[in-house]
């Protein structure tokens, strides 16, 4: 008894891939162009148009797909399955189904007694010889009762299809670059991922952006590019549509409680550079700063020219920094050309960022009383120094209620009371 072209090679193909492929199939992603008894074109529309290609030969099915899931890795995938349900239901390929032996293979050049147990078990991930897995019409499986199908995938290993294997060059290092222009036109923390290889002569290639699937990140060898990576892909699930082979963003916008964790981890690595403002090609490295956080604070003065301004400046104990001494200043981070260093994290980034653009704020001298003032009026006033001739001392007094009840007459006699709450 002849079976169909797909049950004839279902057993080649993962269930996951199976669900994939059957759910472009029900879409009508595929478009056979050509077809015979023997050969078919396809194309298949995913996240773009792929090409896909079966012929059949004594016996052998050769395939090909230029995604790169197949391309790359030589596993079958859902574009090939999704055609073969096509070409299944046009009744393209009809001398499949009386074969007795069918092989999956993409080198039909091969024949199959030179395919050895080892060729098998090295699956599709062999580019110079991939397996064959013989399917054998004339038996026929009896299918296992549902407890057994489920008992069996939990304690079978391997039920689960195994990613790609991935080999992390041991010459290639990963980067972690801090982009001041891309930092200030975003208005944040930004994070360039880039890569390098060391050369023969010991030095290193330019850097270039860093490519990299969320499924190879276990793969590298260093702990700390594991977790800082893992913590930039987010978390991965595997609900359908979701590619897991998706590469990771080459720039991230970093918010402040990711960068609180991620920052310290890669500057602690040695491989987090800054690239300073118009100089594109330069990369300064980055030390981790272990002391006090700094503060922000304001400062009340005599200009050059006699007015009274208003600056800013960062301490931490008896040290001072002027406040554009910093190349960048990021909620909770603050770095110079060489250092990263924690910053307050109630520090006010908005007189921070104005005072950084226009480097101070002045009023005449004539005015400094009412400047004073506006300032000592404002919502959440960073720490404010002041001259001595300046000097305020804030009293704190506890209000007195005052209750005032009165009644307004109306036309039709004395009107209700009106009670009126005030403190002095």
């Amino acid at each position: 008894m002849s079976l169909n072209l797909s049950a004839l090679m279902a057993p080649q193909f993962t269930r996951n891939v199976r669900h994939r492929g059957e759910e472009y199939y029900r879409r009508d992603r595929v478009r056979i162009e050509r077809a015979s008894e023997n050969e078919l074109h396809a194309r298949v529309r995913g996240s773009q148009t792929y090409e896909v290609e079966l012929k059949l030969k004594d016996g052998t099915v050769s395939v090909w797909c230029d995604c790169p899931y197949f391309a790359d890795n030589g596993v079958p995938c859902k574009h090939l399955w999704a055609t073969i349900l096509a070409a299944e239901a046009q009744g393209v390929l009809p001398v499949a189904t009386s074969a007795t032996q069918l092989v999956l293979s993409d080198d039909p050049e091969l024949p199959f007694a030179h395919a050895n147990r080892k060729t098998l078990k090295a699956g599709w991930r062999d580019s110079d010889a991939r397996s064959r897995v013989p399917v054998n019409t004339r038996q026929r499986v009896p299918k296992p009762r549902s407890w057994q199908q489920q008992v069996s995938e939990i304690l079978t290993p391997g039920s689960r299809p195994a990613p790609p294997e991935f080999t992390w060059p041991a010459k290639r290092e990963v980067l972690y670059i801090v982009d001041i222009a891309t930092c200030l036109s975003g208005g944040g923390l930004c994070l360039t991922l880039e890569s390098r290889d060391r050369k023969k002569d010991g030095s290193w290639t330019l850097p270039k952006p860093l490519a990299m699937k969320r499924s190879q990140i276990q793969s590298l060898p260093v702990t700390e590019d594991q977790q800082v990576l893992s913590m930039l892909a987010g978390t991965q699930t595997y609900a359908y549509g979701c590619d897991p082979y998706e590469r990771l963003p080459e720039l991230s916008m970093l918010p402040p409680a990711l960068s609180a964790m991620l920052v310290p981890l890669m500057v602690r690595t040695g491989r987090c550079y800054l690239r300073p403002q118009n100089e594109p090609e330069a990369l300064l490295p980055l030390d981790w700063d272990d002391g006090e956080a700094w503060n922000f604070g304001l400062e009340l003065g005599k200009a050059n020219d006699g007015q009274c301004a208003l600056t800013g400046f960062f301490h931490r104990g008896e040290e001072r920094m002027k406040l554009a001494a910093p190349v960048l200043v990021a909620p909770g981070f603050l770095l110079t050309r060489d250092r990263v260093a924690r910053c307050a994290q109630e520090a006010s980034f908005e007189w921070i960022s104005a005072l950084r653009k226009k480097g101070s704020i002045v009023a005449p001298d004539s005015e400094k009383d009412q400047f004073l003032a506006a300032l000592l009026g404002s919502r959440n006033l960073p720490p404010l120094t002041v001259p001595e001739e300046m000097r305020y001392e804030e009293l704190a007094s506890i209000p007195a209620p005052r209750l005032k009840i009165s009644q307004a007459p109306t036309r039709l006699g004395p009107g209700r009371l009106q009670a009126e709450l005030s403190f002095a």
